[in-house]
C-alpha cells in the first residue's frame, strides 16, 4: 500500500537504493529490459523501453503479443512477490501478457502477470507442475495501477495473493494441474 500511496515518488525518487540480498530482479524500463537488481536481463517482445512512466521511464507494449520475457527461472525458491506499475490503454478479450517467467506460458517453474478477459491475473507454477492464479476485474483503463502478486511457495489454501493499488483483491490456491 505504501508504494501505491507514494504515487510518482515511487521506489526510485530521488534515487534507487537496492539491497542485493533482497532483490532478485529489477527492470525499471529506462533503457531496454536490463535488470539493475541482479543482472537477469530480460527480452522485449514487440515492446520498447524509455517512454514516460509512473516513476521515471517505462516499457511500452504495442498490444500485439508484446511483453517482457525474463530469463527462466529467476528463482527456484519461494516465497516471492512480483510488483510493478501498469497503465493499459485498452483491454482486449485475448490473453495479454505483461511479464512472464515460465509460469503460465510454459511447463516450467515461474510466474506470469497478464490481462485475461478484462481481468488482472497473477499465475504461478512450481517445479512439481502445481499451478494456480489469483485474478480480479480491471477497474481503471488508461490510468496507472500498481499490481503486486505474492506466492508463499506452498499449495496450501490462500497461497497466492493479488494486490491492486495496495488492496488485496483476490486469494487463490495453487493446485495440482
Amino acid at each position: 500500500e505504501l508504494i501505491h500511496s507514494a504515487g510518482s515518488q515511487g521506489k526510485c525518487q530521488p534515487s534507487c537504493h537496492i539491497s542485493p540480498g533482497d532483490v532478485l530482479g529489477w527492470w525499471p524500463g529506462e533503457s531496454g529490459a536490463n535488470d539493475i537488481g541482479a543482472g537477469n536481463d530480460g527480452t522485449l517482445v514487440n515492446a520498447s523501453a524509455g517512454t514516460a512512466g509512473k516513476v521515471g521511464k517505462a516499457f511500452e507494449f504495442s498490444g500485439s503479443n508484446s511483453h517482457v520475457i525474463i530469463p527462466d527461472p529467476i528463482t527456484n525458491a519461494s516465497p516471492y512477490s512480483v510488483e510493478f506499475w501498469v497503465k493499459p490503454n485498452a483491454v482486449g478479450t485475448q490473453n495479454q501478457y505483461i511479464v512472464t517467467n515460465g509460469g503460465e506460458t510454459s511447463a516450467r517453474y515461474g510466474f506470469a502477470m497478464s490481462i485475461v478477459n478484462g481481468r488482472w491475473r497473477f499465475t504461478v507454477r512450481n517445479a512439481q507442475g502445481e499451478t494456480g492464479f489469483a485474478e480480479c476485474e480491471i477497474r481503471d483503463v488508461d490510468g496507472w495501477t500498481h499490481l503486486a502478486g505474492v506466492w508463499d511457495g506452498t499449495t496450501t489454501t490462500n497461497s497466492i495473493k493479488l494486490y491492486v493499488n495496495g488492496t488485496l483483491r483476490d486469494i487463490a490456491t495453487a493446485s495440482q494441474g
